[in-house]
């Protein structure tokens, strides 16, 4: 077997990782946006019969944008695997999400990482006294929000463009990840159907 058909074989795994809002309207719409935005990046990225193609998707499985992309990259024909980024321990994480619905879409998609990263060992109470709880939770989420941005090929953003709500917003990966110059979609949480692109060298198409 020559050198080139080795190549051909082996396959060309694209990480994706997601930021976003957690409250959005409008899901159905944000939903085909994604899809769109998948079907470019495969198109791109990808020489069809030559090599197989699947995709990784990184996120910290909050509610809202992290999910929403999750779930459609998982729906992928190509194949694709789920990587979890907890900011938090399982039981603090918890804590955040706010129906035991919601609790139970976390678990149904956490199971699909059998090696789930969490950046926190320990319980929040256990490390912090109760007056430091809250600004240690802020640091937690910017810290998943940058490992994220640090550990993708390219970011698909969910953002109503609006300016940093604190620490972990949106808007601040968003400025991280522009610093890291990492490829990325932003996709309008006010108008769902408008995206654009922007390379590593933070210029936008």
């Amino acid at each position: 077997m020559n050198k080139t058909m080795i190549r051909s074989q082996i396959p060309f795994r694209l990480t994706i990782g997601v930021t976003g809002h957690r409250t959005m309207s409008d899901q159905p719409s944000l939903r085909k946006t994604i899809q769109r935005i998948l079907d470019e990046i495969k198109d791109t990225h990808t020489h069809k019969g030559r090599t197989e193609f699947n995709w990784c998707v990184l996120t910290p499985l909050a509610e809202g944008a992290d999910r929403l992309v999750a779930e459609e990259v998982l729906k992928r024909p190509e194949g694709a695997t789920l990587k979890a980024v907890l900011p938090l321990t399982i039981a603090d994480y918890l804590e955040d999400f706010r129906t035991a619905q919601s609790k139970e879409e976390f678990h149904q998609l956490l199971v699909k990482d059998h090696s789930p990263i969490s950046l926190k060992k320990l319980p929040l109470h256990d490390e912090y006294p109760p007056e430091m709880i809250a600004d240690a939770r802020r640091d937690a989420y910017e810290q998943a929000g940058k490992f994220v941005v640090d550990h993708c090929d390219i970011l698909i953003v969910l953002w109503d463009g609006k300016e940093s709500r604190g620490k972990g917003s949106t808007a601040e990966i968003v400025h991280y990840a522009e610093k890291k110059k990492r490829p990325r979609y932003i996709i309008s949480t006010d108008v769902s159907q408008t995206y654009s692109f922007i390379d590593g060298n933070n210029n936008v198409d």
